[in-house]
């Protein structure tokens, strides 16, 4: 219908004629959107848009020097554009800005993705040998980026049918880039999660899988079929069900990852989310018993005064309170891990620096043995020469003063 709306907006009202019996009928309808007739899901979508970013920041500051940190940063930064943004037709710079800012984040993101998956929880063997490949992949991101924004500007400056003609193919193009570097980064969370020998990480990494299924497929299938979809689309008057099955994947998507982090101690993250779960919790118990005992009571009673709101809402603190025991169990139960076996773990230890005598190399298995299990900001491997004075053979983070 994209040609008969073109030039209105979601709020202006038209009038529509219909001849009917022999008369003409005249009916008032006023345009809505997709957000305006689903706007549970599209504030849910937001607010989780918002949480994703703002604890990105505290995963940030938390491991600054973390190279899986700061990826993982900047992938959900353009996530959160890729989701909330789209191509904007419209005459005015506030969208101009917006749809470059899409086209370059949109390049980039299944790059980035794909350059999280190579270093999370660990970098891949082949890490080192596809560093520069990897920029290469970058620079073409990139200049897709730049190609698409100046076919933007043209088309937007000097539009015509020829302008917009070749717009549209080249958009089709960026969908297949879309779709090569999302597939790309779907077989490298496929890989790691076969090649992980341990216990701890293969669990963190089929959370990782799973979400990425779901977050991903939706997209990747889209940009295979985008004319065979569009027209299902169009045919069966389902004109926002890509968007929504995309948005369902990415909840789901979003929800494993921030599972995953959360749950196996990745970044140090776990008791600020204890925290906040607990609380929010309690916060949610109290309102759902206020809410039931306020509904019972109106319905045998009619009436209820502030007297009566006052002493359901007490209630249900202390009812909250009394049950505050159990939802910190069932929180502490989500955050379970595997029992210590101080045998197991010193064997373990013993077994992976057998014959290594080099300071270099013994010095960089303890710190990478030891960051896995404490999470260090920075650390520090010295020998002592005489007195006070140390020699430096690793370190991980920070100034060796």
């Amino acid at each position: 219908h994209k040609h008969i709306l073109e030039s209105h907006r979601a709020g202006d009202q038209l009038s529509y004629l219909i001849s009917r019996d022999d008369g003409l009928h005249i009916f008032e309808i006023t345009l809505e959107s997709m957000w305006s007739q689903n706007k549970w899901f599209y504030l849910a979508f937001y607010a989780l848009i918002f949480i994703v970013c703002t604890s990105s920041l505290y995963i940030l500051y938390q491991k600054p020097y973390d190279p899986s940190a700061r990826i993982f940063f900047i992938f959900l930064q353009l996530f959160a554009i890729a989701q909330n943004q789209s191509f904007l037709y419209l005459d005015t710079a506030y969208a101009l800005i917006g749809t470059i800012v899409f086209i370059f984040g949109f390049n980039l993101f299944g790059v980035v993705l794909m350059h999280f998956y190579l270093i999370f929880p660990k970098p891949v063997p082949f890490y080192n040998k596809i560093k520069k490949g990897l920029r290469g992949i970058y620079i073409i991101g990139i200049l897709f980026g730049l190609a698409l924004t100046a076919l933007q500007l043209w088309r937007r400056y000097a539009s015509s049918t020829d302008t917009v003609s070749i717009f549209n193919e080249y958009s089709r193009w960026l969908l297949l880039w879309m779709t090569l570097t999302l597939t790309a980064a779907l077989t490298v969370a496929i890989y790691q999660y076969l090649n992980a020998k341990k216990s701890k990480t293969r669990n963190q990494l089929r959370l990782v899988l799973i979400g990425s299924l779901f977050g991903l497929l939706p997209p990747i299938v889209y940009g295979m079929f985008p004319d065979v979809i569009w027209r299902i689309q169009q045919e069966q008057n389902m004109l926002s069900t890509m968007e929504f099955i995309n948005g369902i994947g990415t909840y789901i998507m979003t929800s494993f990852l921030a599972l995953a982090i959360f749950r196996y101690r990745i970044w140090n993250l776990e008791i600020i989310l204890r925290k906040a779960l607990q609380y929010s919790a309690a916060t949610i118990l109290i309102i759902l018993l206020y809410l039931s005992f306020i509904s019972v009571i109106s319905y045998f009673l009619m009436e209820t005064g502030n007297r009566t709101h006052f002493v359901v809402l007490a209630i249900s603190i202390v009812i909250s309170l009394l049950l505050r025991d159990r939802i910190q169990k069932s929180i502490d139960k989500l955050f379970y891990r595997e029992s210590y076996n101080s045998t197991k773990v010193v064997t373990a230890f013993e077994k992976q620096f057998a014959g290594v005598y080099q300071y270099s190399d013994l010095a960089s298995g303890i710190e990478e043995y030891l960051n896995g299990i404490l999470h260090f900001n920075s650390f520090l491997f010295a020998l002592k020469e005489k007195g006070l004075t140390y020699k430096v053979v690793h370190q991980l983070g920070g100034d060796v003063k």
